[in-house]
């Protein structure tokens, strides 16, 4: 099924309602469909057809039309952030080969800079903020050789992995149109939600989380570029959001701020967590609170998602690693280290793999590390995982950062930093594995302090004594001033792996 066939319905069963709060516009669904079948009559007759198209947008509206109306036109979309370092996007741009780039008013000057300044002047871009497509035609059909199959490739998605080594994922519209509708029944999505987040839709997990599920469900998508806590906290109240997903390093000071001056945010019912854990202070203001978490574990190639949790039970939602169920449409098993399935019967903890139809169509131009990654249908995650008895997805570590010690045995972060973050004077903390000068493995604690705190290595040590089985105590402590992170917020272990290696 076509992405359009799949939200025309919606479109028009809620044509009066709002899709959109964004500044002072309140867009509904009617405006939103008209327009994007607007835009995509201007972009057939502006671009043509079947190209590789960027969104260099902020958050707003403009993204989702511009993404309906290249989707029908075979085109594909290319989500990149104008907020990200040049470099990452310079290489997306060429790699992906884009001819065009669509942007909103707020980049258009900057973006021209950019492209003269790396040689890309040839790159057309056109700002869509402006395009009023007075001369649409409602009656105007694609020739038959342009119109859309269910096979075009509609996304493309640019994930680090964990070398850093960007790589693109290409989406086509069934798998698109899945990983929407599972998200959308995962959240039990309604017309009266509000959903907001706080990061940019050049992420997939925003893009489908907080743009496309809320919109295939009828519920209205509320956008600010707001950041003081006050403003923030004011904006979600006035919108009525039911959904958020926060800036998690500056969600306690959030909570505070409306505990201390009694600015209660009575709406929100979830907020959604993806790729990283609550803090202990997070969760202990959250109890507070009637808002619900829901952690959520996925891959850019599987777009995004593959397994959500529930907000049901704050006490198992703090379970270090709980994932929750899979989506529907989804399966997965977990396989040894040899490559092999485990049997049910044995405790389900290996290396997850996952199949299902939002899996990506192909890596961009890179044959060898798709036969790699995924082997017939299955996706191999290079992640370890445990699976219950329930059905439920339990993240341990990434396969490359499991901490193996010189006897063989293995460690799995998960076990130590909850129990590290606990400690009051802890900032941050990441568990990974090193060698000495000998090249020896080592067991190492990286730790960031909190401001003002002195606590010492042998603090550390005497505390995690009382608290740790011998065996998962760490050989070494070390203090870092900020914990390296890569674009998806992760802890950056390959980095702190080179920084301390040989120490």
């Amino acid at each position: 099924m076509l992405i359009s066939q799949t939200f025309s319905p919606i479109a028009l069963r809620n044509g009066a309602r709002h899709a959109f709060k964004y500044l002072k516009h309140q867009i509904t669904y009617k405006e939103f469909w008209e327009t994007s079948s607007r835009f995509s009559y201007f972009l057939q007759k502006e671009i043509g057809h079947g190209l590789r198209v960027g969104l260099w947008m902020s958050n707003c509206p403009h993204t989702a039309y511009c993404f309906f109306a290249l989707a029908n036109t075979k085109s594909c979309a290319v989500p990149l952030n104008p907020w990200a370092a040049p470099d990452e996007n310079l290489f997306k741009i060429k790699n992906s080969e884009i001819t065009v780039i669509l942007c909103s008013s707020d980049h258009t000057k900057k973006l021209k800079e950019f492209l003269h300044q790396n040689g890309l002047s040839s790159i057309k871009v056109i700002d869509m903020e402006t395009k009023r497509c007075a001369e649409y035609d409602p009656t105007y059909t694609p020739p038959a050789g342009h119109v859309p199959n269910e096979k075009d490739h509609i996304l493309l998605f640019y994930t680090p992995g964990t070398t850093g080594k960007y790589k693109g994922c290409l989406f086509n519209h069934v798998a698109v149109g899945q990983a929407v509708t599972s998200v959308k029944s995962a959240y039990k999505a309604s017309t009266t939600d509000v959903f907001h987040t706080q990061f940019h839709y050049s992420n997939p997990f925003n893009f489908i989380h907080f743009l496309l599920a809320p919109l295939a469900a009828g519920s209205t998508v509320f956008i600010s570029d707001q950041v003081d806590h006050k403003t923030v906290i004011a904006g979600l109240t006035e919108a009525r959001v039911t959904r958020f997903a926060p800036q998690l390093t500056l969600f306690p000071e959030m909570l505070r701020l409306a505990e201390t001056e009694k600015l209660p945010i009575p709406t929100v019912k979830t907020i959604s967590v993806s790729g990283t854990s609550l803090s202990a202070e997070s969760w202990s203001l959250i109890k507070k609170t009637k808002i619900g978490v829901i952690n959520i574990y996925g891959l850019t190639e599987y777009l995004g998602t593959v397994a959500m949790g529930t907000p049901d039970c704050l006490g198992e939602a703090a379970k270090p690693g709980l994932m929750g169920p899979v989506l529907v449409g989804t399966k997965v098993r977990v396989v040894d280290d040899q490559g092999d399935e485990i049997e049910k019967k044995k405790p389900q903890k290996g290396q997850l793999l996952v199949m299902g139809p939002a899996l990506m169509d192909k890596y961009l131009g890179l044959p060898e590390e798709q036969k790699v990654m995924v082997r017939g249908t299955w996706l191999f995650t290079g992640d370890i995982c445990e699976i219950d008895k329930e059905g439920r997805v339990f993240f341990l570590d990434r396969k490359a950062d499991v901490v193996t010690l010189q006897d063989g045995r293995k460690i799995y972060a998960k076990e130590v930093e909850p129990v590290v973050k606990a400690i009051q004077q802890v900032e941050d903390a990441a568990f990974v594995g090193i060698r000495d000068r000998l090249k020896k493995p080592l067991s190492a604690l990286i730790i960031v302090r909190r401001a003002q705190s002195t606590v010492t290595e042998k603090q550390i040590h005497d505390y995690l004594t009382t608290k740790l089985p011998r065996e998962r105590m760490p050989a070494v402590v070390f203090f870092i001033d900020a914990m390296p992170r890569t674009v998806s917020g992760a802890i950056n272990r390959a980095k702190l792996r080179s920084l301390y290696d040989g120490v």
